[in-house]
């Protein structure tokens, strides 16, 4: 061997069983559950506003697409709601809303959000004038309580 050099011996231990690798990786299904459960907690929810289920029933005339239907609301918040409907748009699209509460007329525009065949649509308000923001305000006040 020439002078000034060294040579490295790299030992590797054997492979684990593939039976002693399960075991290790087998977790208490209680740990699951907290994992879940802390994973939850930590995870920030992508919604601004918190949604009210529409215990009572709350309905919408809108127009989306040269189309006009009628649904009830399944829930709503201040950014959106979600009306239960078998009629699917596409994301995007541009729609009007009519409330018919009895808090009077509110109007909102909106886009599609989400489709969910079998379900409904989510809807996402675009523009609500002040006057429509007031008695939306007094019916989620209702809705609360």
């Amino acid at each position: 061997m020439p002078q000034g050099r060294s040579t490295f011996v790299l030992v590797v231990p054997p492979p684990a069983s593939a039976q002693a690798a399960r075991k290790s990786e087998r977790i208490d299904p209680s740990q699951k559950v907290m994992e879940k459960m802390l994973r939850q907690l930590a995870t920030p929810s992508r919604r601004f506003n918190s949604r009210i289920a529409a215990s009572q029933d709350v309905w919408v005339c809108w127009h989306c697409n040269g189309r006009d239907d009628v649904s009830r609301v399944r829930d709503l918040s201040l950014g959106g709601l979600f009306l239960e409907t078998l009629l699917l748009r596409a994301i995007g699209s541009p729609t009007k809303i009519d409330f018919l509460v009895s808090e009077g007329q509110i109007r909102a525009d909106a886009v599609v959000r989400h489709a969910v065949p079998g379900r409904g649509l989510g809807f996402k308000f675009t523009a609500v004038t002040e006057q429509d923001r007031r008695k939306f305000a007094a019916l989620m006040r209702r809705l609360r309580s």
